[in-house]
């Protein structure tokens, strides 16, 4: 009787021989499939050679590391080789042939976007109706080294009273938001009571942060929701604050001299005192709608550049500027279009030729060649028919372009041109609360006793 043993004896002797049987076919097999395939690349017939799983295994044995005798990869024996788990899957082997050399990217160039500067106009707002604007433009390199003294504001009583005023505007842009015409109103009447506030200076302005871009008056110009001329009004006492114009006096600058019937030219600017240039094609740092008393103190500003007559300008270049002002007869005022009669000569030529234009036309007829921007002012001294004059002093209404002329009077060379407005520009403003002079402007000009004998001009 066979004992255990030696059943498991001629289990194993028979399993060994039948698994060197099935080795030896596999090795017959892969050995024919060999000659086969010699035999068909000799005619130069593609062949693929798949590998036998039996192969593979004996293959994938023979290269682990306890039969190699090396450490596993990733293994504390040798650290630094990594794990074959983690290491990235070889790409497939292709021809020559199937090589592409990659086009190169051309990204569009990215935006810059530009920041800008208080000079600049803002007639585009750039944020939303319910957030807050974070404002692009940055305050003046004084503001930003001015230290905030409000421990020192606070020990002075009418210094306190003034601080806390000029923080009303964060409650009050707080308000705004809820567009409500009530708070619009309040904006309206707290810049234009700011306008003639006496005692700010830059450390008040720090310690208020009325010119930060997250709390001050950008924070009303740099955004949409308010009416376009609570926004003018911020931004032009925004400019004002950022070149340390502080003085709220209307005639700053200005050195009156004694007068004499018929002589309007007896003021002056004061010694010390620098006017801006005017000789700018732009808004040259000025707000749609900014007023002055005279004609002198528009000057003073840029606005136009002589304190007496209508035109502003260069042969070469062009018109800067024009004052809607007496007038002809033949002058038309439209609002957006506007005909504009030029200079005009008493006597024309002896030969009967007719007279030349005189240097302020041409600076006109260049700019219908050139078509470049001109500033327009109205006088009150407009017929006062018209409804765009300004109930009193000189208002600033915006870029005109002379798109046109035409002669009426060759003889004295009357020539008459065709302003028209540019658009995208704040409407003029002549009428409704929006108006300038504003009341406060109004009551300041009718206080001062010298408005009233300047005025003229």
């Amino acid at each position: 009787m066979a004992t255990k043993e030696s059943l498991d004896a001629a289990y194993q002797t028979a399993y060994q021989d039948e698994r060197n049987k099935m080795m030896r076919l596999v090795r017959e097999e892969k050995e024919r499939k060999r000659q086969s395939t010699i035999s068909k690349q000799s005619v130069g017939e593609p062949i693929r050679i798949k590998e036998h799983s039996t192969d593979r295994k004996q293959r994938q044995v023979s290269s682990t590391p306890e039969s190699s005798g090396r450490p596993p990869q990733g293994s504390a024996q040798d650290p630094k080789i990594p794990s074959l788990s983690s290491a990235a899957p070889e790409p497939p082997l292709r021809s020559r042939t199937d090589f592409k050399i990659p086009e190169r990217a051309t990204a569009a160039p990215a935006s810059i976007p530009s920041k800008r500067s208080f000079s600049e106009g803002a007639n585009t707002p750039n944020a939303s109706s319910t957030s807050r604007s974070s404002s692009s433009r940055e305050p003046p390199d004084w503001y930003v080294g001015t230290k905030t003294k409000s421990g020192q504001a606070r020990a002075q009583p009418g210094r306190r009273e003034l601080l806390e005023r000029l923080k009303q505007i964060r409650p009050l842009i707080a308000k705004c938001r809820e567009k409500s015409p009530e708070a619009f109103n309040r904006m309206r009447e707290y810049l234009h009571d700011m306008a003639f506030e006496y005692g700010i200076d830059e450390g008040i302005l720090k310690d208020a942060k009325m010119l930060d871009n997250e709390s001050g008056l950008p924070q009303v110009f740099d955004v949409d929701f308010f009416p376009f001329d609570v926004k003018a009004d911020a931004e032009e006492l925004y400019i004002k604050w950022c070149k340390r114009d502080f003085d709220v006096n209307l005639f700053r600058g200005i050195e009156f001299g004694r007068r004499q019937k018929g002589n309007h030219g007896a003021d002056s600017f004061k010694e010390d005192y620098s006017k801006k240039g005017a000789d700018i094609f732009g808004d040259n740092d000025l707000v749609n709608g900014q007023w002055w008393p005279t004609q002198l103190t528009t000057v003073r500003d840029g606005a136009h550049g002589v304190p007496q007559g209508g035109i502003y300008g260069s042969r070469k270049k062009g018109a800067y500027s024009i004052v809607m002002s007496h007038g002809y007869k033949d002058d038309v005022d439209e609002g957006h279009d506007v005909w504009y009669c030029g200079t005009n000569i008493d006597k024309g030529a002896p030969d009967g030729r007719g007279a030349e234009a005189t240097a302020n036309t041409e600076a006109m007829i260049t700019s219908v060649k050139t078509g470049v921007a001109v500033r327009v002012l109205r006088s009150h001294n407009m017929p006062a028919n018209s409804q765009f004059r300004p109930q009193c002093g000189f208002r600033y209404d915006g870029l005109y372009t002379v798109v046109s002329y035409e002669i009426l009077d060759v003889e004295r060379a009357i020539h008459r041109f065709h302003l028209r407005r540019r658009p995208r520009q704040m409407p003029i403003r002549f009428k409704g609360p929006e108006a300038r002079p504003t009341d406060q402007e109004k009551r300041e000009y009718e206080n001062d006793k010298r408005t009233k004998s300047s005025s003229e001009n």
